[in-house]
């Protein structure tokens, strides 16, 4: 039985399976990079956010001094 063989395209001459696998371990890197920066991002705006924790601290401390007082 003879083997298929298909006409020369670029899907089927230019996707070989090396070139996939080198596109797998680029979007590997990529995702790598992109879990980093959403890292060094929280990072960056942690003291912010504890900034904001410690006002909504003084507001409620706020809030019960006035409501105990009428």
């Amino acid at each position: 039985m003879a083997v298929l063989s298909l006409p020369l395209t670029f899907t089927n001459s230019f996707w070989s399976q090396d070139y996939r696998r080198g596109l797998e371990v680029l979007y590997g890197k990529l995702e790598q990079v992109r879990a980093a920066h959403i890292f060094s991002v929280a990072l960056c705006l942690f003291p912010f956010f504890l900034q904001g924790i410690a006002e909504n601290d003084e507001i409620v401390a706020f809030v019960r001094v006035c409501s105990c007082m009428s």
